[in-house]
């Protein structure tokens, strides 16, 4: 921005007052398309950019919003708002959680300090502590695999068990019993998967990995799974929390004599692109990103435009992809 460029430049420029000017970078408010369209021509000639710590200062919108997730560099929930952000002049403040709650804590209320639109988040049963901490913040949007949220908010659940109860009757079809998760007991995947071999009546067969040191590429994976069979405990399937691991859990049962899928199938998530080039090709749960990222986006965008209307909930099933790793 400019920092001699004023509003009033603009608006002189424009031949329109001030206020009109104000309006013109707000998508919702009520100006024509034409005086938009000659506004912003001016303001982009002129390099201006609205003083959001003004706004903040005379309590109005702040143009921004707040997104905290896991991962956030890799996600299409975070391309797909700015995407959508960008064109109606919105900064968004991007956090990375580390499914920490002491910085989920820190951010949410860095958050509230600078007074952002509207927040992106997801959400998890052990987030309740926080709760009065949402409730200083406007128009909270949230995306969970939990069942349900104690909260009053637009939401959308993403459901993998659907995709977990079809790979596993997949695997029950070829008459494989001995089916394993492997990966970390806390996670979600590992519960979606507890809770399905339940369903279908299995043991909740687990092989841990937090106890082996954190390698590049899922090499932990590998190492689990070896001291797995090293000790006599044979799958005949196993499901697993990424592509990657899965590709490394075929290494593995190769490295001891197996092959996959005639004596062990192996079921990976995420549904990468190079899963299918894999050989064999990697059977996954596809989480269906870009539709939950999509979701998330038009949540957010009739909240910031309609903060008044009712609260909508969206559900996202994963699918079950077959491929050759899993028989």
């Amino acid at each position: 921005m400019n920092a001699d460029v004023t509003i009033r430049d603009v608006a002189r420029l424009s031949g329109v007052s001030t206020m009109t000017v104000t309006r013109a970078f707000r998508s919702d408010a009520l100006v024509s398309a034409a005086t938009r369209q000659k506004v912003l021509a001016v303001a982009e000639k002129l390099n201006y950019r609205p003083n959001l710590s003004a706004r903040v200062l005379r309590g109005g919108p702040t143009r921004s919003v707040g997104i905290l997730l896991t991962n956030p560099a890799g996600s299409s929930i975070v391309r797909r708002i700015s995407e959508q952000l960008f064109s109606d002049n919105y900064v968004t403040y991007i956090g990375e959680s580390l499914g920490d709650l002491k910085i989920i804590e820190s951010v949410l209320q860095e958050f509230v300090n600078r007074r952002v639109d509207a927040i992106v988040t997801e959400w998890r049963k052990d987030f309740y502590p926080l709760a009065p901490l949402f409730e200083k913040l406007r128009n909270v949007v949230l995306y969970t695999r939990e069942d349900h949220v104690e909260h009053e908010c637009d939401c959308c659940f993403e459901d993998h068990r659907p995709a977990i109860r079809e790979a596993v009757g997949y695997l029950r079809g070829q008459g494989r019993g001995n089916i394993y998760y492997l990966g970390r007991v806390e996670t979600l995947d590992a519960r979606d998967a507890r809770a399905v071999f339940g369903e279908y009546g299995l043991a909740s067969n687990h092989i841990e990995t937090s106890l082996y040191p954190s390698r590049p590429a899922c090499a932990n994976y590998y190492d689990a799974l070896m001291d797995a069979f090293r000790s006599g405990t044979r799958p005949d399937a196993i499901l697993t929390y990424s592509d990657i691991a899965a590709a490394q859990l075929c290494r593995c049962a190769a490295d001891f004599g197996l092959k996959v899928p005639e004596d062990i199938a192996v079921i990976g998530h995420g549904d990468n692109d190079f899963a299918g080039f894999m050989q064999p090709p990697i059977a996954s749960i596809n989480g269906l990103e870009e539709e939950v990222g999509k979701s998330v986006r038009d949540l957010l965008v009739n909240r910031l435009h309609h903060s008044d209307s009712p609260r909508r909930h969206c559900r996202i099933e994963a699918k079950f992809i077959k491929r050759e790793s899993a028989g």
